[in-house]
């Protein structure tokens, strides 16, 4: 089948893009962002970026290990307090030297902190990123960071309090207190935010949840008859019975969700799950997901895939393809995770299909298709 070939592709942020949100910390990834062409008040269409900053402690405590936590509240200015456990007796580094073991306490801690930047451009390709934090910890539920960002516009305008708003984005909240999890906030101009339910903020999908994107407009649940949000989301079960994977979940208020049935199942190459909102477009919704590859070497790798569903019925596959994203752009930057490439943010502009992808977890990438030859390469499903 060969793969859709871009016409234009490249690493466009990096870490040294980015300013730290203060003097004692460094930015060391910048990736995962969420996408969204927009329409300011004075009519003028700008390409918006949520892109997750990830910082740590540039302070040096010998033979301690330094762990985050987010101490402000809501409305007050993103400040992190830095916590030091002794290294070798109490804590020690795990993985990707991302996390903390903490002997006596049976958990792990994070080294690291990641908050939400707004990134703007013309062009798609050449960004200005703010220099402050554009959407940061304020509760208990995101004390240990917010990751990953996914935007959806939506058809109608979502009333909230009485006032309406056009952007819905779901993100990961972190923290000691409920773990990885996912929840809402809704914005008008990326520089107010209002996190759902507006009178008492809470996540809205329970540990371990992530990859949690909504549909722009609303369908009929097949049990109900009523027109319902739609979310592509990826449980992962804790027995390991099955290999994660993407489900369709309805809701009638985004706060009470159900009728969960199987999308896109993970196989034993590996897990999967959604990526950007979905698109419409004249074959009915593209879908970009991601899949978590196991090699022949034994090590690991994540790409990207695509699908198209039915217009009216979400839950009907009508094309697909192999992977069209794998890690192969070049760049400096020390990886956090390797052999990472992840579609987080994408739409099309201009009979063209921009998809930005978190590289590494260090760096942000674009790739940009011509939109007839891309949908070319997926095939029907029979």
């Amino acid at each position: 089948m060969g793969v859709p070939r871009p016409v234009e592709e490249g690493i466009i942020i990096r870490p040294d893009d980015v300013t730290p949100s203060s003097p004692d910390m460094d930015v060391i990834g910048v990736c995962n962002p969420g996408a969204v062409l927009h329409v300011d008040e004075h009519g003028n269409e700008k390409i918006i970026l949520l892109l997750r900053v990830i910082e740590r402690t540039n302070s040096e405590f010998k033979r301690h290990i330094a762990s985050p936590q987010a101490i402000n509240k809501p409305g007050e200015k993103f400040n992190v307090r830095w916590e030091w456990d002794r290294a070798g007796k109490d804590a020690r580094i795990d993985g990707p030297g991302s996390l903390i073991t903490i002997e006596l306490e049976e958990r792990i801690r994070p080294t690291f902190i990641s908050h939400l930047r707004l990134a703007t451009s013309i062009d798609g390709i050449n960004f200005k990123v703010s220099e402050k934090p554009s959407f940061y910890p304020e509760y208990s539920y995101e004390n240990y960071g917010i990751e990953d960002a996914r935007i959806t516009k939506l058809s109608h305008a979502l009333d909230v309090e009485g006032t309406h708003y056009k952007y819905l984005i779901s993100y990961v909240a972190v923290s000691n207190h409920h773990d990885v999890c996912t929840a809402f906030t809704v914005t008008n101009d990326f520089k107010k935010f209002v996190r759902l339910p507006a009178k008492n903020p809470d996540i809205a999908f329970f540990a371990p949840s992530k990859d949690v994107v909504v549909f722009p407009k609303k369908f009929t649940n097949p049990r109900t008859g009523r027109n319902e949000f739609v979310a592509l989301t990826r449980p992962t079960g804790s027995a390991g019975y099955m290999v994660p994977s993407i489900f369709l979940s309805y809701s009638t208020d985004l706060v009470h969700w159900g009728d969960h049935k199987l999308l896109i199942k993970g196989d034993e190459k590996g897990h999967v799950g959604g990526g950007p909102a979905p698109i419409e477009c004249s074959d009915g919704w593209l879908i970009l997901d991601h899949q978590h590859r196991y090699l022949k070497s034994g090590s690991k790798e994540y790409v990207g895939r695509a699908f198209i569903v039915d217009k009216e019925n979400p839950l009907k596959i009508l094309k697909k393809s192999d992977e069209f994203l794998e890690p192969h752009l070049r760049f400096h930057t020390k990886a956090i995770v390797n052999n990472v490439t992840f579609p987080s943010g994408a739409f099309i502009k201009d009979d063209k299909l921009f998809v930005y992808t978190g590289e590494n977890d260090v760096a942000i990438g674009v790739h940009i298709y011509d939109l007839d030859e891309f949908m070319k390469f997926l095939e029907p499903v029979e």
